[in-house]
């Protein structure tokens, strides 16, 4: 905190129960203090210079109570907000490091390692921000800070509430040069104008030149709208992401899950890990819902082409509860499917593996040899018996993802004009989820066959069952 400038004479002293000891900068938006509470630990507050436009629906305490929703990860968490006379403040963790862009101007360009630490932090901030409802619609690198442990996003969610349905011309003045081109026209802004500023931002970082210059407005904006990105000697696999974040129409970007997914996975990877299933569990691999086709069984080796066959006729039969489940079949119809014993799907691949020896002892080989006494029904002929179920938390549903992979844009908790959650679109088109529709997500965000939704609070939460061990 060297260098930090004292108060002016002009500066408030204090904020509500906060009392402020200097000033950090002063921008467009306001001036931000240095504060703290009668022994508490030091915050940033901001301090707008406008007054607040007509909010006859609170907007800006909406917006700043989903702010405080955020999980704190890879972003300076919102810790407070009022008013003093008719200027709005909001009070923030302090982050003691400079801005990105204040590093690129003084020691160069991120590379190597380093950018990729930038662009997966930063990502991983973008998730945070989308799965709380809150679209940023001011990232830059003004508003990354780096701090003693790692990058930190700000400032999130702040536009929307000082200005509600400002118009374009007055929107598009303070950082053009990272503005997608949605913002460019009248109407609400989705998660998809966030991916799009934060390739600007990596390509700043990784350049030291935004993607569509700085020239004057007239020359970005058209450029923004109508001409390719200036990528500079980025790398791959980087290069080829940002391409796809700078696509001009918000529905052909990728989600921030999507870019967070592609920064983390091993080159030439496709699938996301397994997820671990319970040892009473049908043997249900995400993949299947996700990847159900392989390579053709002709491009095999001959030595491999028996257990091919087997492990096909075990997929299709795994692909085929999988997509009954996500059909919409009732729970009844899974706990049916699941009791399932692997060894079943065994042994219905296995006399394509080993004709010969089937033929010898056609009866017994169904059944596995174990130390189980004779009398033991084989898995054929063990009666249809529910296991006994517990309800295990998956967690938050993050429903915004889901709402994108349904072609909308993000999820809100909606009152009217019936309570729940809801799928948006900038334009102000709206969905309500249904509760299949949301057990559906579930199912979808943790690839579990067994996931359902509920609503905690105002929040989408999703949760399992597996048997009781």
């Amino acid at each position: 905190m060297l260098g930090v400038p004292p108060l002016e004479p002009t500066d408030p002293r204090r904020l509500g129960v906060y009392k402020l000891t200097a000033r950090l900068g002063e921008g467009g938006q306001g001036v931000v203090y240095l504060g703290h509470t009668d022994g508490g630990p030091q915050v940033a507050v901001k301090l707008f210079h406008t007054q607040p436009p007509d909010d006859p629906d609170d907007m800006f305490g909406r917006e700043m109570e989903a702010a405080k929703q955020v999980a704190r990860f890879c972003t300076a968490q919102v810790l407070d907000s009022g008013t003093i006379g008719s200027r709005r403040y909001i009070v923030s963790e302090y982050i003691d490091g400079p801005p990105l862009s204040r590093i690129v101007a003084e020691q160069g360009p991120r590379t190597g390692s380093t950018l990729d630490r930038l662009a997966i932090a930063t990502a991983t901030a973008l998730v945070a921000l989308h799965d709380a409802g809150v679209v940023h619609r001011d990232f830059k690198p003004q508003n990354v800070l780096i701090g003693a442990d790692g990058p930190r996003v700000i400032d999130f969610g702040i536009s929307r509430a000082l200005t509600g349905a400002q118009t374009m011309v007055s929107r598009a003045v303070g950082t053009p040069a990272y503005m997608a081109p949605e913002q460019l026209q009248p109407g609400e802004l989705g998660p998809a104008a966030d991916v799009f500023a934060w390739a600007s931002t990596m390509v700043f970082a990784a350049t030291g030149r935004p993607p569509f210059g700085n020239e004057s407005i007239p020359i970005v904006f058209n450029r923004i709208a109508h001409e390719p990105p200036h990528l500079g000697t980025i790398e791959e696999p980087l290069r080829s992401l940002l391409t796809s974040c700078f696509a001009k129409h918000p529905a052909d970007r990728p989600s921030a899950h999507e870019l967070l997914d592609r920064l983390v996975r091993p080159a030439g990877s496709t699938s996301p890990p397994p997820v671990p299933m319970a040892p009473s569990s049908a043997p249900v691999s995400p993949d299947a819902t996700t990847t159900p086709h392989g390579p053709a069984p002709s491009k095999r080796k001959k030595p491999l082409v028996a257990a091919g066959i087997a492990a096909a006729i075990a997929t299709a039969a795994i692909v085929l509860v999988v997509a009954r489940l996500a059909g919409g079949d009732s729970p009844d119809d899974t706990a049916r499917v699941v009791p399932q014993s692997p060894s079943g799907a065994a042994a219905a691949a296995r006399p394509s593996a080993t004709p010969t020896k089937r033929t010898a002892r056609p009866a017994p080989s169904a059944t596995p040899r174990t130390s189980r006494p004779s009398s033991s029904p084989s898995p054929s002929e063990s009666p249809a018996r529910r296991p006994k179920l517990t309800r295990v938390e998956l967690g938050p549903g993050h429903f915004s993802a889901y709402c994108v992979k349904l072609g909308w844009e993000w999820v809100e908790y909606r009152e009217t004009p019936t309570p729940g959650a809801y799928c948006i679109k900038r334009k102000g088109a709206t969905m309500r989820l249904t509760g299949p529709q949301l057990d559906a997500g579930c199912r979808w965000r943790f690839t579990d066959p067994r996931a359902r939704h509920y609503f905690k609070g105002k929040s989408n939460y999703c949760y399992t069952t597996k048997p009781t061990q």
